[in-house]
């Protein structure tokens, strides 16, 4: 019996040699001790026990929510969706900064490699139409190109007025070229601006002055009508060296009164700046307006005086025209700022597009032979007018039958429109951005140069001057 208790008690001490002070605790028979240490174990072993029940349940409910896995995999999935999206966003940007980079290098090569003379002659085009017009010589031909609608105009198409205006300056910019080294000689104009109604007549008048101050050359012009010399007096405020050609003298000429003074632009004097707006004439941007339609007070609130000085000295009041004549080294002192604010306006203006097609007219519908009943033509032509030329809304006409349930081929008809609206326009994919997307729209590619406070500036005001509804509502 006590070889056995030996051998047990050998036992346990072995089973203890791996915590000294629990097997002295042992060895000196300190009970109350141990029994605290074994009823400690117990609550251990119960909390333990408690903790793994615990797990199982957590493990249960993950794998009744569909496993650890799909989560895994689920979390997985958005990071690579977020991935995903880091990147485009980064390689769009890298294609903005790269098509910014070769419309630059593009217009470099153009302005190194256009001969003088026909930067001479866009300079004054320019000038003579107060940035209404530029001059583009290409392949094609000669051209205008409006400044508010960005279209080219052939010479047929450019008024008898502007035709005029661009001939005078294609001579001004050849006289430039041949008096190259020599003495400027005076200009001699026989009855130039004999066709130009008065706006364009004084146009070009005070650009002759200019001409004659800036350059100190002399100016003659010949004319068969007194009026002519009035309107330069009234146009300029110069009285002008009036000769008639004949028995009398200069002195025994006398002036009448012109037959319309020019109309002057109100001065702002103080006048609240939206009040004076409106008072001027400032209209709305509306929907579907090119950029260079945006009237100049939309980007200059708060510089009223320049925009007055634009409207009333240079008859400037579109955004179209001061990008132009800022391209023929006009306002140097405000070029950046301007220029800043007019690349602000166009990111913002294809901002509001997105997701809008361009207006469809009933003209472009016929044109497309894709609908040919006169009675269809004459409804799509009422929807369209009602909508401010939407082409979803008749698409969803035609695709729902109101007011088209008896055409024929119907289905084939939708389709084929559907197709050609969206080769030309009428119909963009892109999702609509409201006011928060289009400031974020802007402010991913801010002019370089513009303060964040200064873009926020320009923001509100172009918002400010949207139209009152949406295209289509009432």
């Amino acid at each position: 019996e006590i070889g056995r208790n030996d051998a047990v008690l050998s036992t346990l001490r072995k089973s203890l040699e791996s915590d000294p002070e629990l097997l002295s605790l042992a060895e000196r028979r300190k009970v109350r001790e141990l029994e605290g240490i074994k009823n400690g174990a117990t609550e251990a072993s119960k909390k333990v026990e408690q903790l793994n029940g615990e797990i199982g349940a957590i493990r249960q409910r993950i794998e009744s929510a569909g496993g650890g896995r799909q989560l895994q995999d689920a979390l997985r999935d958005y990071q690579r969706k977020v991935d995903e999206v880091k990147r485009e966003y980064e390689s769009r940007l890298l294609c903005y900064l790269e098509l910014n980079l070769l419309k630059s290098l593009t217009e470099k090569v153009k302005q190194d490699q256009e001969p003088k003379l026909l930067k001479q002659a866009r300079k004054w085009f320019e000038r003579f139409t107060r940035g209404n017009f530029t001059l583009v010589i290409d392949g094609d031909g000669i051209f205008g190109r409006d400044a508010k609608s960005g279209h080219l105009k052939t010479l047929k198409q450019l008024s008898t007025g502007t035709r005029m205006q661009l001939l005078l300056a294609l001579r001004l910019a050849w006289i430039d070229e041949l008096e190259q080294g020599y003495k400027k000689l005076p200009l001699v104009l026989d009855e130039a601006l004999t066709v130009a109604d008065e706006e364009r007549f004084a146009e070009i008048a005070r650009t002759l002055e200019l001409l004659a101050s800036e350059e100190g050359r002399q100016v003659i012009y010949l004319c068969a009508r007194d009026q002519e010399a009035d309107l330069w007096r009234v146009e300029t405020g110069n009285e002008p060296r009036h000769v008639r050609l004949g028995t009398h003298r200069a002195s025994d000429i006398k002036l009448t009164p012109a037959a319309r003074l020019r109309r002057r632009v109100p001065p702002v004097d103080g006048k609240d700046v939206l009040e004076w707006a409106r008072e001027v004439g400032v209209n709305r941007i509306g929907y579907h307006d090119e950029p260079e339609s945006v009237h100049l007070f939309h980007i200059l609130r708060d510089q009223p005086e320049l925009v007055y000085q634009m409207l009333d000295k240079w008859g400037v009041d579109r955004v179209g025209q001061l990008k132009i004549l800022l391209g023929s080294g006009w306002l140097q002192a405000q070029r950046a700022m301007l220029e800043r604010r007019i690349e602000l306006c166009e990111r913002w203006m294809e901002g509001l597009r997105k997701g809008r097609g361009k207006p469809l007219g009933v003209e472009e519908l016929k044109s497309s032979g894709l609908l040919r009943s006169e009675k269809y033509l004459e409804e799509a032509a009422h929807m369209l007018s009602e909508s401010g030329g939407d082409a979803r809304v008749l698409l969803d006409a035609l695709e729902s039958g109101r007011g088209f349930a008896r055409m024929r081929y119907r289905t084939e008809v939708t389709e084929n429109l559907r197709e050609w609206m969206l080769s030309e326009g009428y119909i963009d994919q892109d999702s609509v951005l409201d006011e928060d997307g289009r400031w974020l729209y802007v402010i991913s590619a801010v002019p370089a140069g513009m303060e964040p406070g200064e873009a926020r500036l320009v923001f509100s005001w172009l918002e400010d001057a949207l139209g009152e509804n949406e295209p289509g509502e009432a």
